[in-house]
């Protein structure tokens, strides 16, 4: 016995529409064309799947046992075209990301969407949260994976984890000092403007001790002794370094990373969004990278832009 897809996806659609002819308004068939396929599919079958209950429709036991193995079928069925078609799409993403986030599943999330979609090449840029902003405003990159205050999320913001903020220094002794010395991540650095605000809030003086382009910059500077910077709790890489509290230095924002960009602009990029939510982007860091492929296989070569 051998069933017909569309007959299946018939029977289903009259099951979950509850008549013949709302199934032919969402199939774009007469309600004509409807009664004859599932007639068809019922002769196949040899048993009536649908009565008539007054002026609804039931399923019979046979349609009961048939509608789950239907809906396995065709969402089986449409996966697999779904599956043949991303592999034709063509193109180019543009992605953004921040320093922090370039990690082995960062890498996953490539490797994975290149197999996926062979024909689209993706292209990670990696730098601050202030100039992905700006980039994705202006059109440079298509999607950007940035972070920005817990209060600030945009409504089309896809919120993908939250996350606390600290002040840490590698001494106690580097908190005291007045005025306090800054480790920041340069001019367009997110974390600057919380510092300098708080700070001034509760009366300490600040200068700005070392500014720093990477997050290993801002580490080794925090290590050797040379002030004190924000980090989320989770790139704080040393258990002997301080968390300051107290009344000198005020309490900070959580902070989240957000998907932010125009998420349903192709179906390649639906496909890489869809990657993005299954992936969790977290773990050990690294450098950050450009993805192509080569052979079939995805390479990523790392840079800091």
């Amino acid at each position: 016995m051998r069933l017909e897809i569309e007959a299946l996806r018939t029977f289903v659609t009259i099951v979950d529409a509850g008549s013949h002819t709302r199934a032919g308004e969402r199939l774009n068939l007469s309600q004509s064309a409807v009664s004859w396929k599932l007639k068809r599919l019922e002769d196949r079958i040899g048993r009536p799947l649908l009565a008539k209950d007054g002026r609804t429709l039931r399923l019979t036991d046979e349609g009961d046992v048939l509608l789950g193995h239907a809906r396995e079928v065709l969402a089986a069925h449409d996966s697999a075209i779904a599956a043949l078609a991303a592999r034709d799409l063509r193109g180019e993403i543009r992605l953004g990301v921040t320093e922090e986030l370039v990690t082995r599943g960062l890498a996953r999330l490539a490797g994975g969407f290149a197999r996926s979609y062979p024909k689209v090449r993706l292209s990670l840029r990696v730098d601050q949260s202030r100039v992905l902003d700006a980039a994705l405003n202006a059109g440079e990159i298509d999607l950007a994976i940035l972070q920005t205050c817990a209060d600030d999320v945009l409504d089309e913001d896809v919120v993908l984890n939250r996350e606390p903020l600290a002040w840490v220094a590698a001494r106690p002794a580097v908190a005291a000092q007045d005025p306090l010395p800054l480790v920041v991540f340069g001019p367009d650095c997110f974390y600057r403007p919380i510092a300098l605000t708080a700070l001034a809030g509760v009366g300490r003086n600040t200068h700005i001790a070392v500014s720093a382009p990477t997050l290993a910059g801002v580490r080794a500077a925090i290590e050797a002794g040379l002030g004190i910077g924000i980090l989320v709790r989770t790139a704080v890489p040393h258990a002997h370094w301080i968390t300051a509290m107290g009344a000198d230095f005020p309490a900070l924002p959580d902070v989240a990373h957000v998907l932010r960009g125009d998420r349903c602009r192709s179906s390649a990029i639906r496909g890489l969004v869809d990657a993005i939510l299954k992936e969790p982007l977290t773990g050990p860091h690294a450098h950050g990278a450009t993805a192509r492929m080569e052979g079939g296989e995805p390479v990523l070569t790392y840079a800091l832009t």
